[in-house]
């Protein structure tokens, strides 16, 4: 049913939230007191991509939100060899992709493009990589994101945080923003809300509310 589906990705979008404001009171140690909220902390922007960003916001997205149990995925090896992704699953051909993690002070993703293609190997066919304020997605051998797929986690916060109530309208954003819906890997699915496209067979659209569409990338299998 369309309702429970809304209630549910509702649900979803909430719990971001919630993680994002976990950390205020870290936000706050780390900016020494000037940031004092995720929208504050990440447009500044800080060195804390081994500090905080990976070992701790983003494991808690991959678990919380994602739904990997911390043995089905591998973090980078502490030799930090620059050789592997930062976070990849034990089960690549269930989850095809791996994640590349920058600190927020990074401002142009685009420039590790070409490592992230180097990551892409079968059976991986996306990458993912962010610094928790964008978040882009990789097809291997593709020269740039795949901008349907990427999103800006600093908007949908700003957004829920000014109407939370409405946030599945998202009414105060512009309709060719390519924004995160819920992005999600459980028992069975790894989801990516966003507008209307499709990238292939291997997508599987489904109608929703405001010509939106959910879309399942790789079937999950816990």
């Amino acid at each position: 049913m369309q309702i429970r589906k809304f209630d549910e990705e509702l649900k979803i979008i909430k719990k971001l939230i919630s993680i994002l404001n976990r950390y205020n009171k870290l936000y706050k140690e780390i900016s020494k007191d000037r940031c004092h909220s995720f929208d504050e902390y990440i447009r500044t922007g800080f060195t804390d991509e081994d500090e905080f960003i990976k070992p701790k916001l983003w494991v808690d997205i991959m678990q919380e939100i994602l739904g990997f149990p911390k043995d089905e995925y591998i973090p980078e090896l502490p030799e930090k060899t620059g050789l592997i992704p930062d976070f990849t699953p034990r089960d690549l051909r269930a989850h095809p992709f791996i994640f590349e993690i920058k600190g927020s002070n990074c401002l142009n993703l685009s420039i590790y493009r070409d490592k992230i293609q180097e990551y892409i190997k079968p059976p991986a066919k996306w990458g993912v990589i962010t610094n928790m304020q964008k978040l882009c997605v990789y097809v291997k051998d593709f020269p740039s994101s795949i901008n349907t797929y990427s999103f800006d986690f600093l908007i949908l916060y700003k957004s829920y945080k000014s109407q939370p109530k409405k946030i599945m309208e998202f009414e105060n954003i512009p309709v060719d923003q390519n924004l995160l819906r819920h992005f999600i890997a459980n028992k069975k699915w790894f989801i990516i809300s966003c507008f209307d496209y499709m990238l292939g067979s291997f997508f599987i659209k489904f109608p929703y509310f405001y010509s939106m569409s959910i879309f399942i990338l790789g079937n999950t299998k816990y």
